[in-house]
């Protein structure tokens, strides 16, 4: 699972593998993808924005979102690195970067902007707590009150098909909305939103077959 066909993330592969293993909607028309283990996920590639899409349960009271390439190719799967060497000089098995902060040299491979920012962090606080989350629409820019854990966006003001899946997401979760997800029109415009709407879409599924809709 890349970014572009050079570059490997290695806990999109294995987030979206093991998704698509365990799902109920589709599960036999999504080709599966290789796995990469968890065990060659090095200790930095734990508390990623990419496990935090996917992952129900996700453990950790952080969440990172910038990468760096990583320089050793010990911990690389045989098969990942016989994969990469395809590609000499550009291929790429990234992990995330140490430095997070503002001053970090991490890359931003996701493109992320400041709305996608505020959805992520979003997330990680119903992550946290699902309970303490309120929605409340609102037609300027995505914004995230902190203290109160309220966010305040409205569906079709979001710049981005990850936005709004998350939203779409949250909505589905806090108030079993399910009006403004049409799946006849797909939403995700990119690799990442592919994989993560698929993980949309199966909450939907579950959501409406638990209710007989």
């Amino acid at each position: 699972m890349t970014v572009c066909s050079a570059t490997l993330v290695p806990e999109l592969q294995h987030w979206f593998y093991e998704f698509v293993v365990h799902s109920t909607v589709n599960k036999y028309k999504i080709p599966i993808p290789v796995d990469i283990a968890e065990s060659y996920l090095v200790s930095r590639n734990r508390g990623s924005f990419i496990e935090l899409l996917f992952n129900d349960n996700y453990p950790y009271d952080y969440v990172y979102t910038l990468y760096t390439p990583n320089p050793s190719w010990s911990c690389i799967p045989i098969h990942v690195l016989n994969r990469l060497q395809i590609y000499p000089g550009v291929g790429q098995y990234m992990k995330l970067a140490e430095d997070q902060g503002p001053d970090s040299t991490g890359q931003n491979i996701f493109s992320l902007g400041p709305s996608e920012l505020v959805m992520i962090q979003t997330l990680f606080q119903y992550r946290q707590d699902s309970t303490a989350i309120t929605l409340i629409d609102s037609t300027g820019v995505a914004y995230f009150d902190t203290v109160n854990k309220i966010l305040y966006a409205n569906y079709d003001a979001l710049p981005s098909c990850l936005c709004k899946l998350i939203y779409l997401y949250l909505d589905l979760k806090l108030h079993g909305h399910i009006d403004k997800y049409n799946n006849t029109e797909i939403v995700a415009q990119t690799m990442l939103t592919t994989c993560y709407e698929a993980y949309v879409l199966e909450n939907y599924f579950n959501f409406v077959s638990a209710r007989g809709i």
